[in-house]
């Protein structure tokens, strides 16, 4: 009943309230931890975007966080808000067949159990702090180095004849 693109939203959801509340989540994390490219990631964050689930941040230290809190956002919600084909009900009266009625009570069945479900309820922070790739900030951090680490060479070919007599002395 949920087509793949909708798992994956919901998949995408769970992972960011798993992680720290305190950072936007960038979508290189959420690569590394749901083994999705990075492309096909960010088409699924324009729908989740567009749905008004996430809200992006842009620039260092940015990514996407939440815009519901987690205990507070139905699975059946993202469903709706996702694939809005699903939200509706098929009409048990409009077609006088077994199977349609079949179909409706499926399908009032299905979102009543998805609206006792919430992301929050799938959510696993302790698993988020074990990876060190949780983090959203990139993995190299630009700040000096300790002058033990600074390599002794001069800093352009202009200063090499100076560097050569310092280091002869």
């Amino acid at each position: 009943m949920i087509s793949k693109k909708t798992q994956l939203c919901i998949n995408i959801l769970v992972a960011m309230a798993s992680a720290p509340p305190s950072r936007p989540v960038n979508v290189q994390t959420l690569s590394d931890r749901l083994h999705v490219s990075i492309s096909h990631l960010e088409s699924v964050m324009r729908v989740l975007r567009d749905a008004e689930l996430v809200r992006a941040a842009r620039g260092p230290g940015g990514g996407y966080s939440l815009v519901i809190r987690p205990a507070e956002l139905s699975v059946w919600e993202v469903v709706q808000r996702v694939n809005p084909a699903l939200a509706t009900s098929p009409d048990a009266s409009a077609q006088a067949t077994p199977i349609a009625g079949l179909e409706a009570a499926i399908h009032t069945a299905f979102a009543d159990f998805l609206s006792t479900q919430t992301i929050g309820d799938f959510a696993q922070n302790s698993d988020w702090s074990a990876h060190p790739s949780g983090s959203a900030t990139p993995g190299f951090r630009l700040r000096p180095l300790p002058k033990s680490a600074r390599p002794m060479a001069p800093n352009s070919v202009f200063q090499l004849s100076a560097f050569t007599q310092l280091r002869a002395a």
